[in-house]
């Protein structure tokens, strides 16, 4: 099918159903006139002829517009692409012929909801990971859970050969805190369904370094953790039931 049949077709429909909303307002005692606009040369110069013409696939059943057209039963006009606003959903646009086409149907976009509660979703997950380092007396285990449960293959890989810290200054040093919030607002819009690992790990590491961090954390916990981490999965066994009531757990 070319673009100008499927062009005719949506004029069709766009006219059936034009007409039988006129005859609708007829019955209320009201009388309307119909005009439809199109920016297809091809489907205007179909519906404005007689019969099938050059045109090989369409379906005689909707002929009836071009004698409805002809009776004048509605009005056909042309319309430049740019100021035809069901282009938004036809073909792909940049962002400026979007806006466009979306301030033309009056409708304005706002991020200020959505923003809202990113920052709100950023707020609880690092609250409840500062919670379950508090319950636990270390970071260590919680960030090994959310490993376990949110990381990758290679991530896992690292936490089995006792590169936990490591990951952690790792993830220190690429997400740096000028970054973090790009990366959060990036992963909010692409609707992801948790927050990114790395940003959580980074932001709990800082919060153990910091001041409040290390008077809320005693302070020979290193020691209490100097374990191999490739027994974790057993470790960590009567503390998923924890997680998940923190929400740490998907």
């Amino acid at each position: 099918m070319s673009s100008g049949e499927a062009e005719f077709y949506g004029c069709v429909r766009a006219a059936s159903r034009a007409i039988g909303m006129q005859s609708l307002c007829q019955g209320l005692g009201r009388e309307v006139s119909l005009r439809i606009w199109s920016d297809s040369a091809a489907a205007l110069g179909i519906m404005q002829r007689r019969g099938c013409g050059k045109v090989r696939h369409l379906e005689t059943p909707t002929m009836w517009v071009q004698k409805a057209l002809k009776d004048g039963r509605f009005e056909l006009v042309k319309v430049p692409g740019k100021s035809n606003p069901a282009d938004l959903g036809t073909k792909f646009l940049d962002q400026a012929a979007m806006l466009r086409a979306l301030k033309m149907m009056s409708v304005e976009l706002s991020d200020a909801p959505l923003s809202s509660w990113a920052a709100a979703r950023r707020a609880e997950e690092a609250a409840a990971d500062r919670a379950a380092a508090e319950a636990v007396g270390s970071i260590m285990p919680v960030a090994a859970g959310l490993v376990l449960l949110h990381g990758s293959d290679t991530d896992r890989r690292r936490l089995g050969r006792g590169e936990l810290p490591g990951l952690l200054e790792d993830c220190r040093a690429e997400q740096a805190p000028q970054r973090r919030w790009t990366t959060w607002w990036t992963s909010v819009v692409k609707m992801k369904l948790r927050p990114p690992l790395y940003i959580r790990l980074a932001e709990l590491a800082d919060w153990a370094a910091s001041e409040e961090g290390k008077a809320r954390l005693p302070r020979n916990t290193p020691r209490r953790y100097e374990v191999s981490y490739s027994w974790l999965g057993w470790l960590l066994t009567p503390c998923r039931w924890g997680l998940e009531r923190l929400g740490l757990r998907r």
